[in-house]
């Protein structure tokens, strides 16, 4: 142990500006696999988008756009803080996956789609759990609580 001025004897100093734990491969991986199953939903959402665009509904497709484009941009954004090591933002995306879930159950008030719109949705939702499951077990967990701050 050197000398340094301003610690005291016997103890160790740690730098201030430590550097930040290297994010895992598999929290990567997570981001990936939701901005996947993001892209995967918009293409389930386009036969809802491209029927009935008749003068009178117009309107209204124009704000389920609008609506669309505002929810992905804050989904991109959650993944984003995930990226960056937010724990509260792997905690809202585990919620907002639930809750996906549940509302995937929900009785559909559309024509009955394809089944290859059907088999997209499940390979999302699958996406998503599977993202979820980086993130709360092994490396993906132990970076989320190393970055913690001391309280």
């Amino acid at each position: 142990m050197s000398y340094h001025p301003y610690q005291a004897p016997n103890s160790d100093l740690t730098p201030l500006n430590q550097p930040a734990p290297v994010r895992p491969r598999v929290v990567n991986l997570a981001c990936i696999a939701f901005i996947l199953s993001m892209l995967l939903s918009l293409v389930d959402l386009i036969p809802d988008l491209a029927r009935g665009w008749d003068e009178g509904s117009r309107l209204m497709r124009f704000f389920e756009i609008v609506v669309i484009v505002i929810l992905y941009g804050l989904f991109f954004g959650v993944i984003y803080a995930i990226a960056k090591g937010k724990n509260w933002a792997r905690w809202l995306m585990l919620v907002l996956t639930a809750l996906g879930q549940a509302l995937a159950f929900l009785p559909d008030e559309s024509p009955a789609k394809a089944q290859l719109f059907v088999v997209i949705a499940v390979i999302a939702m699958v996406l998503d759990w599977f993202a979820c499951a980086l993130l709360f077990l092994g490396p993906g967990r132990s970076w989320f609580v190393s970055r913690k701050e001391p309280q």
